[in-house]
């Protein structure tokens, strides 16, 4: 009977994450009508998660590198191409990027963490993705920030963590999709970025990035 119960608790359990995680989605798409079409197919693009957070920034892009390889596309973390000193050098990124042959870049970014009290983290406000268009102006060195948790005696009722992902091309150096996605009560923000690379890998696709 014990070993029953267990097995019910842990089927439950597991139906409750895959209803937490698996509803992650965009709630909010644009695509630049100014971009040249083209196909990342056989070509390497950067994978990259804007945030201070060691683990869940490497698990993200690792994710992101996996599904662009189902989609053909030659995926590259930005933790094992970027340095920490290109992160807020342009210049310094552009060159590197250039001379690692990268025709893309996708980059997701935690741009808002609050809950139901208003408190928020104290992140600095971020800029639209409508007007950061190119990815070597505001596009690049904004957004790196720790994403915070709740301050010492604030009662947190529900989080909703508001994650940005934004598709640029390297060669055009143009913004050519975004797309936020804005979840309550993330447990973990790694995980919740983790779960927006599907959704990200089926935009690209929607977008003809991944070809037809």
């Amino acid at each position: 009977m014990k070993t029953k119960i267990i097995l019910v608790l842990a089927l439950v359990l597991t139906a409750s994450n895959l209803t937490l995680w698996g509803g992650a989605k965009y709630v909010k798409t644009w695509k630049n009508p100014e971009a040249q079409p083209g196909v990342w197919k056989g070509k390497k693009v950067l994978a990259f998660a804007k945030t201070r957070v060691t683990a869940a920034r490497e698990g993200a892009e690792q994710a992101l590198v996996r599904e662009l390889g189902k989609l053909g596309i030659e995926g590259v973390t930005g933790s094992s191409l970027i340095p920490a000193e290109a992160e807020k050098d342009p210049d310094l990124a552009r060159r590197i990027l250039s001379e690692a042959g990268i025709a893309g870049a996708v980059i997701m970014q935690v741009v808002d963490v609050s809950d139901e009290t208003g408190y928020t983290t104290g992140q600095t406000p971020y800029m639209p993705y409508n007007t950061a268009t190119t990815l070597w102006g505001s596009g690049w060195d904004s957004g790196w920030m720790a994403t915070g948790s709740s301050a010492p005696g604030s009662m947190v009722i529900s989080t909703t963590v508001v994650v940005e992902t934004r598709v640029f091309s390297v060669d055009q150096d143009k913004l050519v999709w975004a797309g936020t996605s804005r979840t309550t009560d993330a447990k973990a923000v790694g995980e919740l970025m983790k779960q927006l690379v599907a959704a990200t890998a089926k935009q690209l696709k929607k977008a003809g990035l991944a070809g037809r």
